[in-house]
């Protein structure tokens, strides 16, 4: 009797996180200071505002049995109807039915995907991108093709959807400018297809410039997003805690309506509980909050940016990114960020390899570093030790 592999076709496709394995190992190794994971600093987490919000929640019988029962697929209404509000704020008229809460942003990538690519379909990426949303094509069969690359472009003109961060971008830190904003939006038009606008970062800005409209405003003006093919994906993530897992997309109602289907046969429904403590964190107020996290961030990149200053500049060059958690580096020396790696850890620094971030393993002379949790007094002695690193592996190809 024959025995067929009783799995699907999408485990062959699984893969682990590069990112994971480093955040694992930061806790692992003594001593290690790592530069890799881009996880928001916990000591920001408003933890005294959270525990007053449960307070609240958990006063009222009504309102605690509502938090602890199941709720409705598409999200909570009072949160949906505060989400429009934010996203008018930022030049987007909408309304509930064209939200959707998610678990965070990589639920809304992975929805997002399920519904639009099929096992082969094309999905085009900036050259540099995230690297769960990777993942996630990957797992869902999809062929990915670059933006950057002509020929790949043009083998993606029947690209199911195109994925694009545009502010203060995982992992190069960029703005994309109007233009390119633009350019992106004309080849979705030119492919017919969909742009789904992945923003996590737009917050967390260290300057008082005032950013490019979002994909999503740019598609649809004053309009409702049932006008455009722009799906804008948010997340609170990075702003208050990403343990609640409430993220949100924003497009035309009826793709909200079938991503709700979707996400019924996933799970059910977002975390009651989470939605109401956004909610209530949300009607009290968030911008003084999101301000400390801004002033706190950019103390950090400042730190790393000095350091670079001080240690880097014989080996490398690097962005000064104006928000988000992450400067890019490129070396000027011949170096191969992946397989300097595991020098590094043992020399007590970390980072994240540039070809973690390319769709056909490509960058890998490249280096991301995070702020967003290293202690700035650290932040010299682990850009020396990666210097020294560098440096020592330098002299090693000379001697052979």
């Amino acid at each position: 009797m024959s025995h067929t592999n009783p799995l699907s076709r999408l485990s062959t496709r699984l893969e682990p996180s590069g990112i994971r394995k480093l955040e694992q190992l930061a806790k692992d190794v003594p001593g290690l200071i790592s530069l890799g994971p881009g996880q928001p600093d916990s000591t920001l987490f408003p933890s005294a505002e959270i525990f007053s919000a449960l307070s609240v929640v958990f006063d009222n019988p009504g309102t605690a049995a509502r938090a602890l029962q199941y709720g409705q697929s598409q999200g909570n209404p009072e949160l949906l109807e505060l989400l429009a509000q934010h996203m008018l704020d930022r030049g987007v008229t909408c309304n509930a039915s064209n939200i959707l809460v998610t678990a965070g942003a990589q639920q809304a990538i992975d929805l997002i995907t399920q519904l639009l690519v099929d096992d082969g379909d094309s999905v085009l990426v900036q050259p540099n991108t995230y690297p769960g949303a990777l993942q996630v094509f990957r797992a869902r069969g999809a062929k990915i093709a670059s933006l950057a690359d002509q020929d790949d472009l043009m083998r993606g003109s029947d690209a199911k959807c195109i994925y694009a961060m545009t502010d203060f971008q995982n992992p190069t830190g960029e703005i994309l400018s109007v233009d390119e904003r633009a350019t992106l939006l004309a080849t979705a038009r030119r492919c017919a297809t969909y742009l789904v606008e992945d923003s996590p970062y737009r917050e967390i800005r260290f300057s008082d410039r005032v950013l490019p409209p979002t994909l999503l405003e740019m598609d649809c003006g004053n309009a409702s997003p049932d006008t455009g093919r722009t799906l804008f994906i948010g997340s609170f993530s990075k702003i208050i805690a990403p343990g609640l897992r409430v993220g949100w997309i924003v497009g035309p109602a009826n793709v909200i309506s079938l991503l709700t289907l979707l996400r019924q046969g996933s799970d059910l429904q977002p975390s009651t509980l989470s939605q109401e403590i956004v909610v209530n964190l949300l009607k009290r107020g968030i911008d003084g909050h999101v301000a400390r996290v801004r002033r706190r961030y950019q103390e950090r990149r400042d730190a790393m940016l000095d350091a670079l200053r001080r240690h880097l500049v014989p080996y490398a060059r690097w962005n000064a990114p104006e928000g988000g958690f992450f400067v890019w580096v490129q070396p000027s020396v011949p170096i191969d960020a992946r397989a300097l790696l595991d020098t590094a850890i043992e020399n007590g620094v970390a980072y994240v390899p540039g070809s973690e971030f390319h769709h056909d393993a490509h960058g890998s002379s490249h280096l991301r570093l995070s702020f967003s949790t290293a202690d700035p007094q650290l932040m010299d002695e682990a850009i020396r030790r990666l210097a020294d690193t560098i440096a020592a592996v330098l002299r090693s190809k000379t001697s052979d």
